[in-house]
Parts: C-alpha cells; sequence; structure tokens
C-alpha cells in the first residue's frame, strides 16, 4: 500500500514552482497559452504533500509532449482525466496539460484562490487531511483509480467550489464512488426503466476495456451521463445517454455530445453509431446524425440506428 504523508508548509515551495514554469514555459514557447501553480502546494500556510502541482494550458499536445520529456517531464498519458496529459519529473513535480481551452483551469484557480483568502476553510481543510491520514487505509485504491485520501476530500472540494461560484460544464470518466451511484441511478431512472428492462449495474460493459462510463457536471451537479464503448479501431458507438429529470431540456445533452464527439476524435475513431430511441431521433437529426447500418443487437425495438462521420 502507498504512504501518503503531508508536510508542514514550506515557503519554498513557489520557488520550486517559478523554477520549475519557467523551464516549462522556455521549452514550449508560444505553444504555452497559460500556467498556474495549483494544488495545496500552492496555497500559503497549508499543509500538503510536498509535490509541486502544475497546470499548462497549450495550442497542440502532440508538439508539447516531445518538449516536455526533453527536460525530463515522464508523460504518463490521461491518467484517468478526459482531455488531460499527464507528467511527472521525479518525485516532486505533477504536471496537467490541458489542450485550448478547459474548465479544469479555473476549477483548480477558484479553489486555490478560495482557500488563500478564508482561513476557517483552510484550517478545516488541513483537519480533513490529518483526520484522513489517520485512516490506515488511505493509501488503497477500493473505489477505482483514486486512493481513500483523495476520495475523502471530494465532499469538502465540492463544497469550497459552490462557495467559490464554480459553475462550468466538465465532462469526467466515473470515479467517485459517489459518481457511480449517480451514474447508475440517472440510466436505470431514465433509459431501464421506461422500456422495462432490468438494470444490472455489474454489468461485464461495467468494467470491459473498450466501455468509457462518463459524467457531465454543471457545476458540482451531475446532470448527465453517457456510455461510449470503442468498437473497432474506425467506429466509438454510443451506448447510452440519459439526462437527470429535473435537469432536462436545459441544453445538457448537446453539451454532452459535443464533448463525448471531440474526446472520440481523440481516440482517432473517424465515427459515431448508435441505435437512438425513437423518441430521441429528433434530438439527433438537428446534431447532424443521419440513417446508417449498424449490424449489432439492442435491448429495445423502438430504435432506429444512426451515425456521424467526425
Amino acid at each position: 500500500m502507498k504512504t501518503i504523508t503531508i508536510e508542514k508548509y514550506n515557503p519554498n515551495w513557489p520557488e520550486l514552482y517559478r523554477f520549475e514554469s519557467e523551464r516549462i514555459q522556455e521549452v514550449l514557447g508560444a505553444n504555452l497559452l497559460e500556467i498556474h501553480h495549483i494544488g495545496s502546494t500552492a496555497i500559503p500556510g497549508l499543509a500538503a504533500k510536498p509535490i509541486i502541482d502544475i497546470i499548462a494550458l497549450v495550442k497542440d499536445f502532440e508538439r508539447a509532449i516531445p518538449l516536455l520529456e526533453e527536460i525530463g517531464f515522464e508523460s504518463r498519458g490521461e491518467m484517468y482525466l478526459p482531455f488531460r496529459r499527464y507528467f511527472r519529473n521525479g518525485k516532486l513535480v505533477n504536471l496537467h496539460v490541458y489542450e485550448h481551452s478547459s474548465p479544469e483551469v479555473a476549477l483548480n484557480l477558484y479553489f486555490r484562490n478560495y482557500l488563500r483568502t478564508h482561513q476557517q476553510e483552510k484550517d478545516e481543510y488541513q483537519k480533513l487531511k490529518h483526520s484522513l491520514l489517520e485512516d490506515e487505509r488511505i493509501g488503497l485504491k477500493e473505489h477505482g483509480n483514486f486512493s481513500n485520501y483523495n476520495l475523502g476530500k471530494d465532499d469538502f472540494i465540492r463544497k469550497i467550489l459552490k462557495k467559490a461560484g464554480f459553475n462550468e460544464f466538465r465532462l469526467m470518466y466515473c470515479n467517485h464512488y459517489n459518481e457511480w451511484q449517480r451514474y447508475h441511478s440517472i440510466r436505470k431512472e431514465q433509459i431501464f426503466n421506461r422500456i422495462n428492462v432490468e438494470y444490472d449495474p455489474n454489468h461485464p460493459t461495467m468494467s470491459s476495456p473498450n466501455c468509457f462510463h462518463f459524467i457531465l457536471y454543471k457545476g458540482i451537479e451531475i446532470v448527465t451521463v453517457a456510455m461510449v464503448e470503442l468498437l473497432d479501431d474506425e467506429v466509438a458507438v454510443l451506448r447510452s445517454l440519459a439526462t437527470d429529470e429535473q435537469h432536462k431540456m436545459k441544453g445538457y445533452g448537446k453539451e454532452m455530445m459535443r464533448l463525448l464527439e471531440r474526446w472520440i476524435k481523440y481516440q482517432n475513431r473517424k465515427i459515431i453509431k448508435m441505435h437512438a430511441n425513437l423518441e430521441a431521433e429528433e434530438f439527433y437529426r438537428k446534431l447532424r446524425y443521419k440513417e446508417i447500418e449498424f449490424n449489432d443487437v439492442s435491448v429495445s425495438q423502438n430504435v432506429i440506428d444512426l451515425g456521424k462521420y467526425l
């Protein structure tokens, strides 16, 4: 089990950030749009894991990756977050790189800036960290890809983001157990109950390496969920899309589809196909989906096969 330790705030952390950020700015040049010091080491007076977290926006991932590797940053892929490229420089620096605009920049800055200016919440966060460290299971990954230490901070982070006014859309994989609960609940209520099919939260697709389970956040609320299967080297399949009842007719399904199409392009797939419920046909038609051959089993009979070349 991985050991997690936090240290008293070190006044040298900002200087370590400046040193690394200058190296990054120099090597990326005009490809770099923004760079920021984030995480607990960016909040004066807060105890933290002694790791400098940096977030950067670039124009082009592919140009950035080899240049960052040249100065000692190890590329680790997306590491459980869509649209991210994650790098490590030894055990001291985490670099989170996003392309073009990304809500992750605003999210991290909202959280950082709020704790920089609100002592009570900063003290509460530090107390929470110490209490989590007392749990002997903190290093385990019992609920997916993140440790119990990170999962245990989720409620506090959401509370701060709400207070700070963060309200952007974020496309995420299901990672936290609360996210899985909402994912299953929305799919069951909005899809399976309506076609009188029993919902199985332990279906093999939940653990298939070719199936990806998405949630769309609006601020801190999960409003829409979806599942995408990468069928082969060219085709991605939208297996399900559902918006929570109270959030319907607000454009959230359309936003989810925009982000899913972008993600599918990142996976180098050229076509997206689906069995669309007849009630949803007009929605997909407006998004320029057309009838397409799709010889695949559907759990419902009242569907039409639609697709789009991306």
